[in-house]
């Protein structure tokens, strides 16, 4: 199975390596961060981990939205399907009441 971004050797101090995947953009911005503020990587990678506390309860709120839209369109489907059901029973109901010649 090949990663979807390649493992790269970050800039981590002689005693440590670190290993992560990320894209390019990625992580020139967290390097560029990190030069800028002193810091090192790792804690720069860690602060904005720290901005989402709750991360693992957000994908699962993406996942119930992405299903209550299902429900929703399957909802909104059969709706339409009435509707026209209706209409269509109106009309035969009409023709049937018409009068005739003859």
């Amino acid at each position: 199975m090949v990663p979807a971004y390649p493992l790269r050797l970050l800039d981590a101090p002689a005693s440590q390596t670190a290993r992560t995947r990320a894209n390019q953009s990625g992580v020139e911005r967290i390097a560029a961060r990190a030069k800028g503020e002193g810091r090192p990587f790792h804690r720069i990678i860690v602060d904005e981990l720290a901005l989402f506390p709750h991360l693992d309860r957000q994908a699962r709120l993406g996942e119930l939205v992405r299903n209550m839209e299902t429900v929703l369109a399957r909802y909104g489907s059969r709706t339409t399907v009435t509707e026209v059901n209706e209409a269509l029973l109106l009309a035969v109901d009409e023709a049937l009441a018409a009068r005739t010649d003859g």
